[in-house]
């Protein structure tokens, strides 16, 4: 198994309190055209309401990048990113690097 313990490389109690601005902005603006496109459909504006629907795909594309940004970031804050790093690209755990095994 590449990794020993997992729970060592998983965001503390403390990290995941912490939300980013973005993100919520990002959700908001996704609910904001969805909604705005629903609208235009309901009255019967095909064209705006297709136009709104593809902002929403690039309003939630957007939003997934910023959570996958900030969960890297928060990942660096732990000082783990480093750690997490060497078990994707390795495929073992930092003891069988030292010799500790």
């Amino acid at each position: 198994m590449a990794v020993d313990h997992p729970e060592d490389i998983l965001p503390t109690r403390s990290l995941l309190g912490k939300r980013s601005p973005l993100v919520l902005v990002g959700a908001a603006s996704t609910a904001a055209v969805l909604f705005a496109g629903l609208l235009s459909f309901r009255s019967g504006n095909f064209n705006l309401s297709q136009k709104m629907m593809r902002y929403r795909v690039l309003a939630q594309g957007a939003t997934v990048g910023v959570m996958v940004a900030t969960s890297g970031v928060a990942f660096a804050d732990l000082g783990k990113l480093d750690q997490v790093w060497k078990n994707i690209t390795l495929g073992g755990s930092d003891d069988e690097e030292d010799g500790k095994k």
